[in-house]
This record gives structure tokens, C-alpha cells and sequence, in this order.
């Protein structure tokens, strides 16, 4: 569950992200990390299908690495913190 709910705070902060080498990691960790909770958590499938759906629509939006650039250290810091949820939920 504190999977979601990160992940609810993780896609606004996301399209307001670092370099877009690191937005584009942290959206495949948080869809990666969504198909997990999916998976183990089913009742929250139509939440993580929104979440999913969000993210996809980050991707394909035009993204300019001036306007994010000054995120960088905020994207990875969260790209850190779903990666150890993500190992958490696998256990």
C-alpha cells in the first residue's frame, strides 16, 4: 500500500523531473514497480492502471531538459526510494 501511495506522490513530481535520462529511468521503475503492486494487490488495479496510464502520457508529452534540468537531484533521490520499495515488494 505505501507503494501507491508513493508512486500517487512520484508521477506529478515526475513530469516536473531532472535530466530526461532520469525521468525516463525513474517512469520504467515506477511502471515496473506498478505492474508488481498490480500483481500482488489486484483490488488496486484500477488505481495503478491510472497511475499507468499517467505515466504514458508523460512519455509521450514533449519534454524540454532546460525546463527539468534543475530537478535532477530530486528525480534520482526518488528514483533511489522506488527502487527499494520495488526490492521490498519482490520479497
Amino acid at each position: 500500500m505505501h507503494a501507491v501511495v508513493l508512486l500517487a506522490c512520484l508521477v506529478p513530481a515526475l513530469s516536473n523531473a531532472a535530466a530526461i535520462p532520469a525521468l525516463y529511468e525513474g517512469m520504467n521503475l515506477s511502471s515496473q514497480l506498478l505492474d508488481l503492486v498490480k500483481t500482488k494487490y489486484f483490488f488496486f488495479k484500477s488505481s495503478v492502471d491510472r497511475l499507468q496510464m499517467g505515466i504514458e502520457n508523460l512519455r509521450n508529452a514533449p519534454i524540454n531538459e532546460a525546463d527539468i534540468a534543475s530537478l535532477e537531484p530530486q528525480i534520482l533521490r526518488l528514483s533511489e526510494r522506488v527502487r527499494d520499495i520495488k526490492s521490498s515488494v519482490l520479497l
